[in-house]
């Protein structure tokens, strides 16, 4: 009789533990699909796929229980610490943290637009309307403005009482946010995810390069509302700084016709620099010896006078120039830029002969 008695209750300690094996699966598959495959089941498939879970274990637990519960644990631990792990939330694919790419470096080429880092250091500190957009011709360097704040954070040239003190700059890449999005919903959790980082990193600073391309983005037959629309809520809130970059004609054209994103933005326009700017960047290269090349006030001047000879504006044609003539006398084995180097770059990019480059620049 005891000995039945025993039994009994193994039987009915081994029926426990496979219902609580069934209902752990339950519980776990609906964590897997809500992590992985969110948006590619419905909720009746999402069902339909726990109940063959649970069933399933629920029939193997019955002739291996102790086992089978041991299994069931682990793995919900193993998912429980991934959960907490996600709790920290991670940078999404499509968003670059470009402190930490500057911090790889040890010389930074972008100088000379310290007063529109003054600029955006104030807009950050307002409490309203902390967001700013740099609308300038494409080659001003609006791009290079945000990555030498970027590298002053990594090194630390900020003082301790400045805006930009210990914050990150987070890229936003809208392709890469975009792209894929082709079942429903799915844009609508990215954007969910971006709500997530801000919220747990709310010192980042957000840059947007083009972010003109955010009216109408991501609006299609899968989703009512585009990007724009979905990040208006977040650019109102106190306390998220937005950085965008765009030229003055899509300014015009995209942000301006729209009210309640144009009026979250306050516009600073970044324009072209004079040769004396632009001479004091380049001196600013040479003396970062970024190119490791001996480079003369000769050389620097030359390399000035060819860069109006290409198209576009300062300071991007005389970086571009002084990049390619240096890339020319370091593959010539020169341990300095000279003026035939910088001719025979301009010759090249601007399809021109070399005689003719001379002429130019020695007419300036």
């Amino acid at each position: 009789m005891a000995v039945a008695f025993f039994s009994n209750r193994v039987v009915a300690l081994e029926w426990t533990l496979a219902g609580s094996c069934a209902v752990m699966a339950w519980q776990l598959t609906s964590q897997v699909i809500d992590s992985y495959a969110k948006n590619l089941f419905s909720s009746y498939l999402k069902m339909l796929i726990q109940l063959s879970m649970a069933i399933s274990v629920f029939i193997v637990s019955v002739d291996v229980p102790i086992i089978a519960f041991v299994v069931i644990s682990i793995a919900s631990a193993i998912l429980s610490i991934r959960g907490a792990r996600s709790a920290v939330v991670k940078l999404p694919s499509y968003m670059t943290d470009l402190v930490e790419a500057e911090r790889k470096k040890e010389k930074c080429p972008y100088t000379g637009q310290e007063a529109y880092i003054d600029e955006l250091g104030v807009v950050l500190c307002q409490k309203q309307r902390n967001n700013a957009i740099l609308v300038g011709a494409p080659g001003t360097g609006k791009t290079a403005i945000i990555e030498r704040i970027a590298w002053m954070i990594a090194h630390g040239q900020f003082p301790t009482n400045s805006p930009f003190n210990k914050r990150s700059v987070i890229s936003l890449n809208l392709s890469d946010l975009v792209s894929g999005c082709s079942f429903v919903g799915m844009l609508e959790a990215r954007i969910k995810e971006i709500h997530r980082y801000i919220d747990n990193h709310p010192e980042s600073i957000i840059f947007v390069d083009e972010i003109h391309r955010i009216v109408g983005a991501g609006r299609s037959m899968n989703s009512m509302a585009g990007v724009a629309d979905h990040l208006k809520p977040v650019l109102a809130r106190a306390g998220v700084s937005f950085i965008g970059a765009t030229t003055l004609e899509e300014h015009g054209r995209d942000i301006v016709p729209d009210g309640p994103l144009n009026r979250r933005f306050l516009p600073i326009f970044v324009k072209e620099p004079t040769p004396e700017q632009c001479l004091h960047m380049i001196k600013e290269v040479r003396k970062q010896r970024i190119y490791e090349l001996e480079i003369s006030d000769s050389a620097i001047n030359t390399v000035l006078k060819c860069s109006e000879l290409y198209r576009g504006h300062q300071p991007d044609k005389s970086m571009t120039l002084l990049d390619r003539a240096c890339a020319t006398a370091r593959f010539a084995r020169s341990s300095s830029l000279t003026n035939d180097h910088i001719y025979k770059a301009c010759a090249r990019d601007c399809k021109m002969e070399l005689a003719a480059v001379q002429q130019r620049a020695n007419s300036n």
